[in-house]
């Protein structure tokens, strides 16, 4: 009897030491690094907020952060209040018993942070903030007077765009492919007429939009009443996200219970089946933590959205007691992923190679700006940042995220800029377009817009204009040699650039005909006839007098100007002074002349004359003549090497050029744009 007491005692401790080492070998595999990196895995939670008032049900926006009320849409760029908010959130597969293997699809995550609150304060704020965008947008559908959001409407959004387009189109109209910039200024139009088709779009299901926002409206501000019966629920639709050890796969979830105290949901795969590669943990004994690390390699991209939104807590908890130990201190001359944080914040979050920066990674400014950027040998040199006023550059950068080298900045109010950068100030070439902006395409320094270099080639359009200058050099007097003439010099007023030698068929000519009420060229018929027999384009000029009358200086220049059929449009010199600006009366009463003798011009050769003024006369005084500006073609002198920034038809771009066949100096000018525009504008401006 002894004896059988003692073998099954014996037994008794075989099988209990046996339990025991089974339990910790258990204990030690299910604890392993291995083993508990493939336990983890993301959920991907789609949530639906819906207010319901009285019965009636509302879906509420939930992309708030992005939107102030008064800014609803950004200029140029439409936003479209969105019902959905998209969260993500590690999670890890789990047995339903301690020892038994039993996941069968079971996942443990957290609860997410609400998005509204729940208590009555926190629900009539939302209400309010609800009713504040639904009014806005209202307000940009033509409801109301657009003041909710500083009066930006669909309407001016279409009109500026069509501005926008406009602009856009005149400038590939008088440039060509050959010149710097232009595929890009032709991509980005075909952007901006696709985004205006949809607006245009939009305009047409107005009326429909603004009921619907109405209807809404009624039910936000019913919520607010006392007696009303509001309720707040939300939808929510899992999707795992999980890895094989070489791809990630997606499977759907639902709900199997939500432990609010504990601070977890639980789920489960909608097959019920958990996936084979999956390393299911014991709810019982993962009570300590999961390392960071396991999450940062597998799910980069997620995980880092998720650490983003969990900066500033102490731990990265999934409960109380189920957690996520933050990483510490990264491995030496590690590679892979990893998240390495400052202060109470993270500071970058992406890949390693050998304990240094390498590829592409994402670095989090606090109250400052987030930068996603690429590395090399720890040393950022291109990415995309965002800063708190919503402006996102996007292109090369130097070691401490300054713009430099190529890139492109757009702000909030629809302003692009894309070209070259250093130090983070545009400089060298580029192009700035936007909304309510004029189109900008040239030389930058120092973020000061220059101008427009042009390189003088061939391909352009040149010409000359001559008056008696050009017969008489002191007291000695020349002839034009008709049959030589070539441009063979660009004059040394300014740096230009210039592909090939200079040897360039003159395509037109201006002749000047008038000065004031009585003076005329005595030069004026003979080469008038000239240009004529040897095939050039030519126009007549009469000089503007500020002490004569308009009518008078326009009688006297069409009684003496040849205005022939098929010539060139007639041009008004204007270049008087300020003090003889000042003297006849200032501004308004200079353009009431000028205006006067343009009219009574084209009225008598059907075509509208060309204004022929400096730059300087262009800032200072253009500005005091908008319907001129407008109706006029403008031929600016402008001795510098950027061309002028304004519509023009002609640029007269220095007075110290060189043509065979003429001694002395000439005036050369270039026409503002290639053949085809061109023989378009000789048909649509000649003398009829």
């Amino acid at each position: 009897m002894a004896q059988k007491r003692k073998t099954i005692i014996s037994t008794l401790i075989i099988i209990i030491v046996a339990a025991l080492t089974a339990l910790g070998a258990w204990w030690w595999h299910m604890t392993a690094d291995t083993y508990r990196a493939r336990s983890v895995a993301m959920v991907e939670q789609v949530r639906t907020t819906t207010l319901t008032v009285n019965g009636r049900r509302v879906p509420l926006i939930t992309n708030l952060a992005t939107r102030r009320a008064d800014t609803i849409y950004h200029m140029g760029t439409g936003w479209q209040p969105m019902t959905t908010d998209t969260l993500y959130t590690p999670a890890v597969w789990a047995n339903r018993y301690a020892i038994v293997p039993s996941c069968l699809g079971r996942l443990v995550t957290p609860i997410a942070t609400p998005v509204y609150g729940t208590d009555s304060t926190g629900l009539s704020l939302l209400i309010q903030r609800q009713i504040d965008l639904t009014v806005a947008l209202m307000a940009y559908y033509g409801q109301g007077d657009g003041q909710a959001n500083g009066g930006y409407t669909l309407k001016r959004q279409i009109r500026e765009q069509e501005r926008e387009i406009g602009n856009l189109d005149y400038y590939l109209k008088v440039h060509g492919v050959q010149d710097e910039g232009y595929h890009d200024i032709a991509s980005y139009t075909v952007g901006r007429k696709e985004q205006l088709a949809t607006l245009r779009q939009a305009a047409a299901h107005q009326a429909d939009q603004l009921r619907t926002l109405a209807e809404r409206l009624a039910t936000l501000r019913q919520a607010l009443r006392p007696q009303a019966q509001i309720s707040v629920s939300e939808h929510i639709s899992y999707t795992v996200i999980y890895t094989d050890g070489h791809q990630l796969h997606r499977m759907g979830c639902q709900t199997v219970a939500q432990h609010a105290k504990r601070g977890y949901t639980l789920l489960q795969t909608t097959e019920g089946t958990t996936p084979a590669d999956a390393a299911p943990l014991s709810m019982l004994p993962w009570i300590t933590r999961i390392d960071e690390a396991m999450l940062m390699g597998p799910y980069t991209t997620y995980y880092a959205r998720y650490a983003q939104r969990m900066a500033t807590a102490a731990t990265l908890p999934i409960t109380h007691r189920l957690l996520i130990a933050r990483a510490g201190t990264m491995p030496a001359r590690y590679t892979g992923y990893w998240i390495s944080r400052g202060k109470g914040t993270i500071t970058y979050a992406g890949y390693w190679r050998k304990g240094r920066r390498q590829g592409w990674g994402t670095a989090y400014y606090p109250d400052s700006m987030v930068l996603h950027g690429k590395y090399s040998a720890d040393t950022l040199y291109y990415g995309s940042r965002r800063d708190t006023l919503g402006r996102v550059y996007t292109g090369y950068m130097d070691s401490r995220a300054q713009a430099n080298g190529h890139g492109t900045l757009r702000e909030p109010g629809g302003l692009s800029y894309s070209g070259q950068w250093r130090t983070d100030r545009k400089e060298g070439f580029g192009c700035q377009t936007g909304l309510n902006a004029s189109l900008r395409v040239g030389e930058w320094h120092r973020g000061v817009y220059r101008g427009e270099r042009l390189v003088y080639t061939s391909d352009r359009i040149y010409g000359i204009d001559i008056s008696r200058f050009q017969h008489e050099i002191g007291r000695k007097k020349y002839g034009i040699d008709w049959s030589q003439l070539r441009i063979s010099h660009l004059g040394n007023s300014s740096r230009k650039r210039i592909s090939g030698r200079v040897n360039y068929p003159i395509s037109f000519i201006y002749i000047k005909a008038t000065e004031g009420s009585s003076l005329r060229n005595r030069y004026y018929a003979a080469d008038y006839r000239q240009a004529r027999q040897h095939g050039l384009r030519t126009g007549s000029y009469h000089f503007f007098s500020t002490t004569s009358p308009a009518q008078a200086q326009a009688r006297h220049f069409i009684r003496y100007a040849r205005l022939t059929k098929g010539d060139l449009p007639p041009v008004l010199d204007v270049e008087p002074s300020p003090q003889q600006i000042r003297r006849m009366g200032g501004p308004a009463e200079l353009w009431q002349r000028v205006g006067t003798w343009l009219r009574i011009v084209e009225r008598h050769t059907g075509t509208a004359p060309v204004l022929y003024i400096s730059q300087m006369f262009v800032n200072r005084y253009l500005p005091y003549a908008p319907d001129i500006k407008r109706h006029y073609p403008v031929w600016i002198a402008r001795y510098g090497e950027y061309k002028p920034d304004v519509r023009l038809a002609y640029w007269q771009l220095c007075p110290d050029g060189h043509v065979a066949g003429i001694k002395g100096e000439v005036d050369i000018n270039v026409f503002n744009g290639y053949q085809a525009e061109f023989k378009k504008f000789v048909s649509q401006n000649c003398i009829k």
